[in-house]
């Protein structure tokens, strides 16, 4: 998968340019070393969650970290919505409705469900939905304008 690649890549990337060990990431965002270099090697998927708390390590936007932008653009730490209730504002903003985002795209009832109680989607899954609805990642999740 592309992002997945790009993503590890970049990530590979910003630590070197802090000099950072896989095994030193991990311990400092209390996430696992393998989990770290299955990200870096582009073999595993992240959630929403993870790839902020990335960002804000490295102060870089969502896109830039994602290899989706190559500019890393100075980032100040913000609060942001959580991810359902940012999703139902677009929707709302879109004129759309759940139904319309279901049929359209690959996002099921369950995903919404698990969503709306607190459940924490995967990067890709956020992706598609920010290219669906043409927005930057950080402007999709409400970091920015």
């Amino acid at each position: 998968m592309k992002i997945l690649k790009d993503f590890g890549d970049r990530l590979t990337e910003l630590m070197l340019f802090d000099n950072l060990t896989t095994e030193e990431l991990a311990k400092r965002l209390n996430i696992g070393r393998s989990t770290v270099h299955l990200w870096k090697t582009g073999k595993r998927n992240i959630t929403l969650s993870n790839a902020l708390k990335l960002a804000e390590f490295f102060e870089c936007s969502l896109d830039f970290l994602l290899g989706r932008s190559d500019d890393k653009l100075s980032y100040t730490p913000r609060t942001y919505p959580p991810f359902y209730d940012r999703l139902l504002q677009i929707i709302d903003e879109k004129g759309m409705t759940r139904y319309r985002l279901v049929k359209d795209t690959k996002i099921s009832d369950g995903n919404l469900y698990s969503w709306k109680n607190g459940g924490n989607p995967f990067i890709q899954t956020v992706i598609d939905l920010a290219d669906y609805f043409g927005y930057t990642l950080d402007c999709f999740i409400g970091l920015d304008k």
